[in-house]
């Protein structure tokens, strides 16, 4: 028989048994399944002789305790003959076999189906009671083991509940807090921020003067307005930066500054209202070295004390270094 068609045959009567479950389809009726799906009745009776082979293949494959594979050849069987009843006990008796050998819970529930399935065509026969009364004493079982091992983790897990309570509340038992370290911390964090603020204020002040020597250069120097573009981008970043990221920008600001300052000088770009801007932005760069290096100072005082008690103040944070 060609394999096609053998599977299309299969495939057919598997949907035929989903779709007739509690009144399945007689051996004659599904010879006639097999023929309109253009099995010939000669090779429908081979494949019938087939099972039976399959099915004495699985008898003897069980008689040599070779389950797996007696398994499996009376599922061939099966494909073929669904009836076949050598082989729905055959795979009823392998599927508890291979259970008791393997506890798959999988091959329990499958030697019970075969088992059902046998009573169905044969409601007399004794093997299929047989196992199934087998099948009941192996859940039974499961389900008083199941219970032990229940009542088993039921007590450690109540054990385990009070034992971590304990380790709980002492993990978690309020350390007595070092009220006068904590106040010094407090104050050299307050110190090192109103430094950092005077930077900034040095800062604005050179920002300020920026307006005023553009006014008197030219419009027409690309380099020039090249450099105001970035220093405006520069400062736009400032409204969502961080204390870190505040510092970076403001030294990438004060080197588009000492480039613009520069640019001026050497463009021969002179008079006496740019000389003098010129001589109060250059002061600033002096003005905000001091600051920062006081700022640095401040930062680390506080950044030491902290380190030296960090365990005991993990909700400070170290404050960053301003990098000339």
């Amino acid at each position: 028989m060609e394999d096609i068609k053998l599977q299309n045959y299969i495939r057919t009567l598997l949907q035929i048994q989903e779709q007739n479950k509690n009144k399945p389809l007689k051996l004659e009726e599904l010879k006639q399944v097999a023929i309109s799906g253009g099995i010939p009745e000669f090779e429908w009776d081979e494949m019938m002789r087939e099972a039976d082979k399959n099915a004495d293949i699985a008898q003897n494959h069980f008689y040599y305790q070779n389950y797996q594979d007696a398994f499996e050849a009376s599922i061939l069987a099966l494909n073929m003959n669904p009836y076949q009843s050598k082989a729905l006990i055959t795979a009823s008796d392998a599927a508890l076999k291979i259970y008791e050998t393997t506890n798959d819970d999988d091959f329990l529930v499958k030697a019970e189906y075969y088992a059902k399935e046998i009573l169905k065509h044969s409601p007399t026969e004794k093997r299929a009671f047989q196992i199934l009364a087998k099948i009941e004493t192996f859940e039974q079982k499961e389900a008083t083991e199941k219970r032990k091992k229940l009542f088993v983790i039921f007590g450690a897990a109540t054990a385990l509940f009070f034992v971590a309570i304990i380790v709980f509340y002492l993990a978690n038992k309020p350390p007595k807090v070092n009220s006068k370290l904590k106040n010094e911390l407090i104050q050299k964090q307050e110190e090192a921020l109103a430094q950092w603020a005077q930077v900034e204020n040095v800062m604005t002040r050179r920002d300020n003067v920026l307006p005023q020597l553009l006014a008197l250069l030219s419009d027409d120097n690309q380099q020039v307005n090249d450099i105001i573009t970035q220093i405006d981008q520069l400062r736009s970043q400032l409204k969502t930066a961080d204390n870190q990221q505040r510092m970076e920008i403001q030294l990438e600001i004060q080197t588009k500054i000492y480039e613009l300052t520069s640019l001026v000088k050497s463009s021969n770009t002179s008079n006496d209202d740019i000389e003098l801007l010129m001589v109060q932005i250059e002061g600033t760069y002096n003005r905000i070295s001091v600051e920062t290096k006081r700022y640095n100072e401040f930062a680390q005082e506080y950044n030491i004390l902290l380190k030296q008690n960090a365990d005991d103040f993990s909700e400070f944070e170290e404050m960053p270094y301003y990098q000339q």
